[in-house]
Formats: C-alpha cells, structure tokens, sequence
C-alpha cells in the first residue's frame, strides 16, 4: 500500500487549489459554494407570539448581514412551529430592509381541530450589493378567521447564509 501525503495541490501556474494544514481540514482555493457568514434569530416555544391584526405586523424575528462580495447569494431558511385552531387563517411575508422579497405566504386550518406543526420557507436571494440587509418575518390573522401563532410547538428560526460566488 502506498500514502502520498502534501499539504498543497497546486496548478501547473503555481496557483493553489487545495491546502491542509495537517489536521485533516481540507481547504479549497476557489470560492464556488462556499459559505462566508451565517446569522440567525430564534425564538423558542415558550415565547411563541401571536397576532389578531388584520395587517402585517412584525415578528420582531430579523437578521442583519452583509455581504462580502457584490456577487454573493443570500439563502434565507424561515422555519417555525405553528399551534393553529379550526379555520385560524395566517398570512406571512419575509422583508429584505422593508420590501417583501418573499410575500404572501398562506397557512389556513380547515380541519376541523388543532393543528400543531412546524412549517418553513427557504429562498435563494441575489441582492447585488455589499450594503447590510436586514430580512424579517411579517404576518398577520386574516380579518375573522382567528388568531395568527408563531412559535409553538417549536419555536421559530430565521437564517441567513452568504454563499459566496
């Protein structure tokens, strides 16, 4: 058996491709795929929120980050727990510094009984900036159709991730 060991794969420009400092931790060169920053906002069950407003109101769940590079994506992961009664009515949107980027989304119980489970949305945001962006959660309980509730059974959690070009 043979064992080739380095500790750089270089081109035949002398440029590095891959690295190891030894550890076992390999590092690429390129950026492609790589994350830069993560960021997040949770809640847990026992501080779930709730809402009868008939118009959007915040969550008061938001992240800020800013990106490295004007070519980087964001990936915007909103997971959270839903503790819904019969015919409540949710309506919710995620916000990039105010403006929805993800709107109008609908969550409606017509089953008859409570209804408890976690519910999500990811998207892949290509803001084209180095500014700092700030994504929120909005919602709102359709007029007449009960309470919106955010949090329960288990919690709520807003990621933003910079995946760079």
């Amino acid at each position: 058996m043979s064992i080739l060991k380095v500790n750089t794969i270089q081109d035949k420009g002398g440029n590095t491709i891959i690295s190891s400092d030894g550890s076992g931790v390999i590092t690429p060169s390129f950026g492609v795929g790589k994350i830069g920053q993560i960021v997040e906002d949770s809640i847990t069950d026992a501080t779930s929120i709730t809402t009868t407003s008939s118009s959007f109101v915040s969550t008061g769940i938001s992240v800020s980050i800013t990106p490295s590079s004007a070519s980087s994506k964001i990936l915007v992961i909103w997971s959270y727990g839903n503790y819904s009664f019969h015919n409540d009515w949710m309506v919710q949107r995620i916000t990039r510094n105010g403006t929805s980027v993800v709107g109008d989304i609908y969550f409606r119980n017509t089953t008859g009984g409570i209804i408890q489970s976690t519910e999500g949305r990811t998207f892949l945001d290509v803001p084209n900036t180095t500014s700092a962006l700030t994504y929120a959660v909005d919602y709102y309980a359709v007029a007449g159709f009960g309470t919106a509730r955010i949090g329960s059974p288990s919690g709520a959690s807003l990621i933003a991730m910079e995946v760079l070009a």
